[in-house]
């Protein structure tokens, strides 16, 4: 497996800063490790209806069906484990709140200006002493060099306190230390800013440990980007993956 670092010094700095890069401009796929298959439109045409593309993982670990509500309107009802496909949201300033079904008082919360067209995913997320929390990811779909792949991970294990994530038979190491309740972007790296990699074989691993078989042999295809997520203990791990393809 190869690794490409974009040549372009500008959108270089444009990541290095955070920004999101402008809305897709095709339709998209999402796969899930449970096979179920969505699709979502350009985010161009989203853009022009003035709203943005959210959806949301329940990686808690309580176990339990997680709700999303924002503007005083129920956004997602997720059972432990699953995720939705993309909503359209209307972009803004937005509050999300996570609640358990039935309940008035929220979980956690949490705020960001959504961005006309730019996709998001929220995750509720282990916290401290077994509650929860919501986190919300730019998904910068836009930025995948054609023939290439990205990943992220997402550390929602009970008891594991850090990740790593190699390129299988080799020391070579991907994402390094993402800790319990953590999530990394499409653009952290071990090797740079800006990376895209071939098609290929990775593993995660617990620091100082060794990747368990649910964690090994993680196939990863060109113009994909993958989200890993792994849930459950630190004596039984699980892994969710939601692959998401931009039609060209």
């Amino acid at each position: 497996m190869r690794f490409r670092t974009s040549a372009v010094v500008a959108a270089i700095s444009v990541w290095t800063v955070g920004c999101t890069p402008a809305p897709t401009t095709s339709p998209s796929t999402t796969t899930t490790s449970q096979g179920r298959t969505s699709g979502s439109p350009a985010g161009v045409t989203v853009a022009h209806e003035g709203n943005s593309l959210v959806r949301f993982i329940n990686a808690a670990e309580s176990g339990k069906t997680m709700e999303v509500w924002s503007r005083d309107a129920q956004n997602f009802s997720l059972e432990y484990q699953k995720s939705s496909p993309y909503e359209e949201i209307a972009s803004g300033a937005v509050r999300f709140e996570l609640r358990e079904p039935g309940a008035k008082d929220f979980l956690a919360a949490n705020r960001r200006e959504l961005l006309f067209g730019r996709h998001y995913t929220l995750v509720a997320l282990p916290g401290v002493n077994r509650t929860a929390r919501l986190t919300i990811l730019n998904d910068s779909l836009g930025a995948l060099e054609p023939g290439t792949a990205r990943v992220r991970l997402i550390n929602a294990c009970h008891g594991v306190d850090d990740l790593d994530v190699y390129i299988s038979g080799t020391k070579v190491k991907l994402l390094h230390g993402v800790g319990p309740g953590k999530a990394t972007s499409f653009t952290d790296s071990m090797l740079s800013s800006f990376m895209d990699m071939d098609a290929g074989t990775l593993e995660i691993v617990p620091e100082g440990g060794t990747a368990p078989p649910q964690l090994s042999n993680l196939q990863v295809q060109a113009d994909t980007l993958v989200t890993f997520i792994v849930v459950g203990t630190a004596q039984a791990p699980e892994l969710l993956r939601i692959e998401d393809r931009i039609e060209r």
